[in-house]
């Protein structure tokens, strides 16, 4: 038939339906706590109210799912589910648990509230939750099927492991922090990227097995490394040395980040490659290490100095905005191959006990290098 199928049920039922075609659509009101059976509507919307515990006997086939149950956690966690667009689904403070393997991906119309979101989708395709979503806390999360990316809206802590192996996994949290708990055993992606006003607590992983973009969410903004921890984008000792522990590169800002980076203590990320993305760096006393570090730096009206101790160096300086910006001095404390340099119309000064140019060098532009 045609049109919305309408169905009210009391407490711990168990309700099965399907629908066949396009325009056929169900809507469950369930009073108190529901048991969804097999529930397929694959072409059209499965809409649910509750006012209990919802969770499932089979599977739920939906073109779009729309949920509102603040009283009671959402659990739709049966293996062979396949929803493809979550509409508006809000559970409150509550949890809300999804198992999805929708081979085309998982998208979304509506906006996500809930108090924790809990995913797995291990063969399904990617999840793209791109509302703005208010989402307080990430559960358990396996994306191993596809790459996964959350935009949010809200404070967020990361209470799960994160298994995205082989896959990408995207944290945009606006002007909000992201704090990680005790329950993220493990994180493991190709590449984590965090977007936030800041990162907290990063110490508190487990394992690390990932690539690791850190970014502030706006471009300007400022980026406090080895410092105490504060309210703006700051990575304190325990963070940097989580990083370092980790088995992937390392990098922080946005690309063209044109805030300030203040240096309080030795950033030691020693055997990593890292690249820092900010505007000015000044700081002469404590030592940048890594194994291979990459600065691309858009300073306004001022030089930049920088302490490293690291292998290999490449610098870009040409976001600048005039010839002192794009100027750098460099202390080293051991020996250095410097890569690529392109400072415009800046100034390089190094100051190194050994100095080599890699097979792969271009120093572009310098209106003077010194190598003291």
């Amino acid at each position: 038939g045609t049109g919305r199928i309408d169905i009210a049920t009391t407490a711990s039922t168990t309700v099965s339906a399907t629908c066949t075609t396009s325009s056929q659509s169900i809507y469950l009101n369930a009073i108190g706590s529901v048991i969804l059976g097999v529930t397929s509507v694959p072409l059209g919307t499965f809409s649910l109210d509750a006012t209990g515990a919802v969770t499932q006997s089979d599977a739920l086939t939906a073109g779009t799912l729309l949920l509102t149950n603040t009283t009671g956690a959402t659990s739709l966690n049966y293996a062979t589910n396949a929803v493809s667009v979550l509409g508006t689904i809000n559970v409150g403070a509550q949890t809300f648990t999804l198992v999805d393997n929708i081979a085309g991906g998982i998208t979304q119309t509506g906006v996500l509230t809930a108090g924790t979101l809990a995913l797995t989708n291990t063969t399904g395709g990617t999840t793209t939750l791109g509302q703005t979503n208010v989402i307080s806390n990430l559960g358990a999360m396996d994306t191993q099927g596809g790459t996964f990316t959350l935009t949010n809206n809200a404070a967020l802590g990361v209470g799960g492991a994160i298994n995205a192996t082989g896959r990408t996994f995207t944290i945009l949290n606006g002007a909000n922090a992201v704090t990680f708990g005790a329950g993220a055993t493990s994180i493991t992606a190709t590449t984590l990227t965090v977007r936030a006003l800041d990162v907290d607590t990063l110490n508190t992983i487990g394992t690390l097995t990932a690539n690791v973009v850190l970014e502030p969410n706006a471009t300007a903004g400022t980026i406090g490394l080895a410092v105490a921890d504060g309210a703006t984008f700051t990575l304190d000792t325990t963070d940097i040395a989580e990083l370092k522990a980790g088995t992937g590169t390392v990098t922080i800002g946005q690309t063209g980040q044109t805030g300030a980076v203040t240096i309080g203590a030795a950033v030691d990320l020693a055997g990593n490659t890292v690249t820092l993305n900010s505007g000015q760096i000044n700081e002469s006393t404590n030592a940048l290490s890594a194994n291979a570090l990459t600065l691309t730096l858009s300073s306004g009206g001022s030089a930049n100095t920088v302490k490293t101790t690291v292998t290999s160096l490449a610098i870009n300086t040409t976001a600048g905005t005039d010839a002192t910006g794009r100027s750098i001095t460099v202390t080293e404390t051991a020996s250095l191959t410097l890569g690529i340099v392109n400072l415009g119309t800046g100034t390089l000064i190094l100051n190194t006990g050994t100095f080599n140019l890699s097979a792969s060098n271009v120093i572009s532009d310098a209106s003077s290098v010194n190598v003291n």
